[in-house]
């Protein structure tokens, strides 16, 4: 999953499908996203509370939009078939930047410790 673009009160994602059995393929996705703060920092938080769903996402791209401007966001991506939902996907974080202020970006999870930004 990658961030494509963000604003002041969205953020742009795209990703790829992920390999499934022909006889279940994907139906949909669910957007997951929640703000980030300084406790989610902390290796003990509930990695499950706190997140929105946006669901029916059909496409692999999708605008989360009606956020606040200048946060932190946690966002991941759940794929959906008849059997039911997948796992997470591994989370990206992007920033919602100031009002009047858009920046093109794309960001790579590489791997568990590393990402690959440009802008």
């Amino acid at each position: 999953m990658l961030v494509t673009a963000v604003s002041a009160n969205s953020i742009s994602l795209s990703w790829n499908a992920v390999p499934t059995d022909l006889d279940d393929p994907v139906i949909s996705y669910t957007v997951q996203y929640r703000p980030k703060t300084v406790a989610d920092r902390d290796f003990h938080r509930d990695v499950t509370a706190g997140y929105r769903e946006i669901r029916d996402v059909t496409g692999m791209e999708y605008d989360v939009s009606g956020l606040e401007a200048f946060t932190e966001y946690e966002l991941r991506v759940i794929s959906v078939n008849s059997v039911g939902r997948s796992p997470p996907s591994r989370s990206v974080d992007a920033t919602t930047s100031q009002l009047g202020i858009t920046v093109e970006i794309r960001l790579f999870a590489v791997d568990y410790y590393s990402i690959n930004l440009t802008f």
